[in-house]
């Protein structure tokens, strides 16, 4: 068994790297008018899978085809994919990539997504793959609900939704949409900051600022919420000012 370092764990800058394919990706999708939803949600893992694999993660299974795990519960789960890091088995990553036309991501999503994760992470194993460390990643094509995506920060699980300006005015259903970048986001701009020698001392210390958030809201399975640290509510105001700090345009507080 590989020991898990810290370099293990997927990095903001591969995140960020990830996240800024988003845009390009779904625009190609959903503009493939001669698919119908199911082959546009086929088309937007397949194109996910393929910029994993270009920042160094590999499918556990055959890219591309939805697989069967069973979980603790001996039921079998369908999900999207599970990753782990090239040459390394340990932490195991199990992603789900969610189209939708329209409509937002709603916590009911995220809800079943998190207890497929569990049970599947309590077994202990997947198809001869031992399961030391999992984490969640949720990868979308429209934006969380505020309701959905608490739920997500609580639980630990990385959200990767397209930054929708335009739908601020959503229906205000769980919330309405969430419209802010994912915390990778906002600690690769500030390491580039620093790296060209363009901030000061102040925006050091917000970059140790959002590390430590992002210890907080990207956590492995076996780190449950602790009620006095992750509460949504504070964890999210937390956010949008961190968020703020590096770029006041990024958000209306």
């Amino acid at each position: 068994m590989i020991k898990l370092s810290q370099e293990n764990l997927i990095s903001p800058e591969e995140v960020n790297e990830l996240y800024s394919y988003l845009p390009s990706i779904i625009y190609e999708v959903a503009t493939r008018w001669d698919l119908d939803n199911t082959q546009k949600g086929h088309m937007f893992e397949d194109e996910i899978i393929k910029r994993l694999q270009s920042i160094g993660y590999d499918p556990w299974k055959a890219p591309g085809r939805r697989i069967t795990v069973k979980g603790l519960s001996n039921v079998d789960h369908e999900n999207d994919i599970i990753f782990v890091k090239r040459f390394s088995t340990d932490p195991v990553y199990l992603v789900e990539v969610k189209w939708r036309d329209s409509d937002l991501i709603t916590k009911e999503h995220i809800m079943i997504f998190n207890q497929k994760a569990l049970d599947i992470y309590f077994r202990g194993y997947i198809d001869g793959l031992r399961i030391n460390k999992m984490y969640r990643i949720f990868i979308a094509s429209q934006p969380l609900t505020l309701a959905a995506f608490k739920i997500c920060l609580t639980n630990g699980i990385l959200v990767l939704m397209p930054f929708r300006p335009d739908l601020s005015d959503r229906s205000k259903r769980e919330g309405g949409p969430v419209i802010l970048p994912p915390l990778e986001w906002a600690i690769a701009s500030i390491e580039e900051r620093i790296k060209d020698k363009r901030v000061d001392q102040d925006k050091i210390y917000l970059l140790d600022r959002l590390k430590k958030l992002r210890g907080k809201i990207f956590r492995e399975c076996s780190c449950f919420p602790d009620p006095n640290i992750h509460k949504g509510d504070l964890l999210l105001d937390e956010y949008r000012m961190l968020i703020w700090e590096v770029d006041p345009e990024k958000i209306q507080l």
